[in-house]
């Protein structure tokens, strides 16, 4: 089951990470893949629950459970009803003033954007580092193939360049990370110029897609900051649904945004259950395992 959910290449696109950290780039499975591999372990439950909401902030168990080792792992959480906001006088960012969160899907997203994090943390946990390093490594094989298999189509429709100019134009809408940084991470001449930039990311080599990949996924996934990977970007962190982040600037909402989150997540209403097996409330779950059918080459 493990290497079934492997093969599947939607899957594959989003299943790793790339973050710096102490100048030394890391990998690691994305919130979607860690609930690929628990919803394909056997008698796994794992999911998020509200215990507490005040006035001040809404606290979160984020868990996993082995029910047939009985290993358990728990976070606990709290999401303040609130956010730091940037103070600018005359183009200068002069420093920072806490402002209420009133809307109540603003907090929705912000508490389960964090608790996705944590959740990931706690299947991590519990699955043994063997399986996890064998699903990644079955993951990368798929994405390997996948992506040789766009190259071969390259110029044409559905080839590689399609695929590297959506994920470069979901950087720049979403993130304001534009071509020519995108270049100058990978060491790419483009003279200031985003068209020549463009032709330049287009002859990516396979590694290099690969990581661009990897890189988006880590955004997504809020595992890092577009700062993180390219020189002059934002240190803010961006939701990519488009309302706040927990620390960044506020935006505009579209219900499609938060459909696409709540399908990566796995999420519901009130008590969520990622899992695809039985919650501890007797509930099932939808898998997180999505893709299946799904044609499109970059799941973002």
């Amino acid at each position: 089951r493990l290497k079934k959910a492997a093969q599947n290449e939607t899957l594959a696109v989003a299943a790793e990470y790339i973050y710096s950290k102490g100048g030394t780039e890391v990998t690691g499975l994305s919130i979607r893949a860690a609930e690929a591999m628990a919803n394909a372990y056997y008698n796994v439950d794992f999911g998020m629950r509200e215990i507490q909401v005040t006035d001040k902030e809404t606290t979160c168990m984020a868990f996993c459970w082995d029910m047939e080792t009985n290993t358990r792992e728990t976070e606990i959480f709290s999401v303040p009803h609130s956010r730091s906001k940037g103070v600018w006088e005359g183009g200068r960012r002069v420093g920072t003033e806490v402002v209420p969160i009133t809307d109540q899907r603003e907090l929705d997203e912000i508490t389960r954007s964090r608790g996705a994090r944590l959740k990931r943390s706690c299947i991590l946990a519990v699955i043994p580092v063997d399986i996890q390093e064998e699903f990644a490594e079955e993951c990368e094989k798929t994405l390997a193939a996948k992506i040789q298999k766009l190259v071969e189509k390259k110029g044409s429709a559905g080839g590689i360049n399609e695929v590297i100019e959506g994920m470069l134009k979901k950087l720049e809408d979403t993130y304001k990370v534009t071509r020519c940084m995108v270049a100058d991470r990978f060491q790419k001449k483009h003279g200031g110029n985003d068209e020549v930039a463009t032709n330049a990311l287009y002859n990516l080599d396979n590694r290099q897609i690969v990581m661009l990949f990897r890189i988006l996924t880590g955004l997504l996934d809020g595992t890092g900051v577009p700062s993180d990977y390219f020189k002059g970007a934002t240190s803010e962190r961006v939701d990519p649904t488009g309302t706040a982040a927990e620390g960044g600037e506020g935006g505009t909402k579209t219900p499609t945004s938060k459909d696409k989150l709540k399908q990566r997540l796995g999420v519901g209403q009130g008590e969520q259950h990622a899992g695809g097996g039985k919650g501890v409330d007797g509930k099932g779950g939808e898998g997180a395992a999505a893709g299946d059918g799904d044609d499109s080459d970059v799941p973002y």
